[in-house]
């Protein structure tokens, strides 16, 4: 999603020798964790923000009822602090995959998880293990210049979802 922001293409792209795009990794873990609500946010995509959030029920099969999930897109080249307000208790759990450029060059054909290296699939197909990071919801996330986060609060509650 980022890789295409930056880089005007599609995350739809043709596979060059059977390897996924940046997005490819990014949209895998979409459809692991995201529902289709979309939930109301404040300020979070006003025209103009380098750092966008957007806010998710988490898919059912992914976490509890009530669960939510933020995606936040860093647009900078410079890191964001981001304080989760409202999502909620702030001693409750958080699960964040954290997406970045790899090697820290935002135009790499390569894509990390929580620093980690460069996401791969496996020569017989098999898709790379994603971990998130666990956090107390209240505390601040340091998103990197140009990384993607997916926050997952598993205890959220939020009624509407």
């Amino acid at each position: 999603m980022l890789h295409s922001v930056i880089h005007n293409v599609s995350a739809l792209s043709p596979l060059k020798d059977f390897k996924p795009v940046p997005d490819w990794f990014t949209s895998y873990l979409w459809k692991q964790i995201m529902g289709q609500r979309v939930l109301s946010i404040t300020g979070g995509s006003d025209k103009g923000r380098k750092v966008r959030s957007y806010a998710f029920c988490a898919k059912e099969d992914a976490a509890a009822r009530g669960a939510v999930v933020v995606m936040i897109l860093n647009v900078q080249n410079a890191t964001a602090e981001v304080e989760f307000e409202g999502v909620g208790p702030s001693d409750g759990a958080r699960q964040d995959y954290v997406f970045g450029p790899a090697c820290c060059v935002v135009n790499s054909a390569g894509i990390t998880l929580n620093g980690g290296p460069p996401l791969t699939v496996a020569p017989d197909g098999t898709l790379p293990t994603y971990h998130p990071t666990n956090a107390k919801a209240g505390e601040t996330l340091s998103l990197a210049p140009y990384a993607i986060a997916f926050s997952l609060f598993s205890d959220a509650q939020a009624g509407a979802c």
